[in-house]
Order: structure tokens, then sequence, then C-alpha cells
């Protein structure tokens, strides 16, 4: 089974890619899409209600949910808060994958495509067989980023940090896609890439 790694800063298109993979009938782990569910679990909320409770105003919504929009602004700002959310999340997170990975290894799928934002400060991308990154110009993204209601200085903030972040894998393991290029020419990219992944196989 060849494991195919989606990875990409803010906004650079992981998220158009991920529906095309979809549409052609490949199995994606959604690494965001887990951790969302896995907030609305009473045992996640109980040990994020410990150690963020009273450092997070109103932590917790009126229906019991978290205020995701307050944590997150929080950890972003704080190191040790940011460190201890990973280690509420990240195990869970990678079980998840593992049972994911199992179950498409017992139903025999050829290729399986995880979609993990946090690749590069994970170190994950060292057990994949193959990486496509997402890139597009910084104009363009911070245009795309600005339409989802973040301010200026957290677009500024959250792209710097990104940049420092680097994917370590040799450029035959290793495609770049531009976003930036449309829909029709990212397929495009996908379906050769593909193509070439099955020759090598």
């Amino acid at each position: 089974m060849i494991i195919i790694a989606i990875t990409g800063q803010l906004a650079t298109g992981k998220s158009t890619i991920t529906q095309l993979v979809k549409q052609m009938g490949f199995k994606v782990f959604d690494s965001d899409k887990s951790v969302h569910c896995l907030l609305k679990t009473q045992d996640v909320k109980k040990e994020i209600k410990i150690f963020f409770n009273f450092k997070v105003k109103n932590l917790f919504k009126k229906d019991g949910e978290i205020n995701n929009e307050k944590l997150g602004s929080y950890v972003f700002k704080n190191t040790s808060g940011l460190k201890k959310l990973e280690e509420i999340l990240h195990p869970r997170v990678r079980e998840k994958e593992r049972m994911f990975l199992e179950n498409c290894c017992i139903n025999r799928m050829k290729f399986v495509f995880l979609d993990i934002p946090l690749l590069n400060e994970t170190s994950q991308g060292k057990r994949c067989d193959y990486i496509i990154s997402m890139f597009v110009r910084k104009q363009i993204q911070k245009l795309r980023v600005l339409r989802r209601k973040m301010s200026c200085s957290r677009v500024k903030a959250i792209i710097k940090k990104q940049e420092r972040l680097k994917i370590v894998s040799s450029s035959e393991f290793l495609i770049r896609i531009n976003s930036g290029n449309g829909r029709f020419f990212v397929k495009k990219k996908l379906i050769k890439f593909i193509n070439l992944v099955k020759k090598k196989k």
C-alpha cells in the first residue's frame, strides 16, 4: 500500500487537492477533521478544561462546546499552551490515523492519502512513501486567508511561522503543485503524479 501525504502552508490549496483525490475514488485521512471531532468528545473536553479553563476567558460556549476560536488564539500566542494542546490531541489523532491505515490495508487499497497540515512540524513525512506539497504565490495566499476573516497581523504571523518549516524529502518522492494556476491544472498534475507512481510500483 502506497501512503501519500498532502501538506502545505495555510490557504495553499490542500482542500482543493483533497477533494480531487476523493473524487478519483481514493481514501483520505483528514487530520483537521479528526481534531474537530476530538474536540467534541468528553474526555478531550475534560483535559482541556483542567489545563485551560483559568487561562482562556469564555473557553466553553453556552451549549458546552469548546470555543475553538478563543482556544486557538490563546495557544497561537502561548508556546506552553500549544505544547499542552498537542500533547492532548496528537496521540489521539495518530491512533485514528493508525486505524484508518489498518482498515485500508485490510481492504487492500493500493493508494491512500493523508491530509497532514503539520507534516513538517511532526516529521510524519518520514513514514510516507510520497509527499504532495501545495504552494501558491504569497499575494494569493494572503488574499485567501483574509477571506477567512482573519486579522492581517495574525495572517502575517502564521505565514511567517510556517515559512520556517522545511520538508525533508528526496525530490524523487516529493511533488510541489501550484494551486494558483487553477483547479484544472492541479488535477492534471495530480493525475500525472499518480500515473508516475503506478509505473514505479
